[in-house]
């Protein structure tokens, strides 16, 4: 891949300091898109996992697009203990986004509460299907612990959301 990077951000558990020993980190990368990408209208979409790291790579010109549309796990870089941008601080877009963060993390509050409620019920529903991975959880609890965990924390985040005065930042 020959495209410029934009943004790395630390995202997961380990951004949100409940990580363990076993805990892989995770990065949400953004770049920009080459001549080529522009021409043959060519969306950047890449992801690589392994033991100690996980990333996935996106397209820039899709950000405002998943900012808007409030999926948590995008909103988080912009509040990530981890996050380096590949460009010039001075660059208008990066001082934007920083002086901007909150309130683009916030801009679409009823997609906000209808994605973490998604996302919520949708680890409810995994934490009760077998996979390799969830398997020893499902076998000694009778439910995938990392699923529930997950369910809750979204839910607990739309409840310190609004105890936060709506400040993301503080919230996450």
């Amino acid at each position: 891949m020959n495209n410029k990077l934009f943004m790395s951000a630390l995202v997961g558990s380990h951004n949100y300091n409940l990580n363990t020993e076993t805990s892989d980190k995770d990065y949400k990368v953004f770049v920009f898109p080459t001549f080529d990408d522009l021409y043959y209208k060519k969306e950047i979409a890449k992801s690589k996992t392994s033991n100690d790291l996980d990333y996935e790579v996106h397209d820039i010109r899709k950000l405002s697009q998943l900012w808007w549309k409030a999926n948590i796990n995008f909103i988080e870089v912009l509040f990530s203990q981890d996050v380096t941008y590949h460009i010039d601080k001075h660059n208008g877009l990066v001082e934007f986004i920083e002086q901007n963060k909150n309130e683009l993390a916030t801009m679409n509050l009823p997609y906000l509460y209808d994605a973490c409620i998604g996302m919520s019920l949708r680890k409810q529903k995994d934490m009760l299907i077998d996979s390799p991975a969830r398997h020893n959880n499902i076998e000694k609890y009778g439910y995938d612990t990392k699923s529930a965990c997950h369910a809750i924390r979204v839910l607990d985040f739309l409840v310190k959301l609004a105890q936060c005065d709506f400040s993301f930042g503080k919230a996450i």
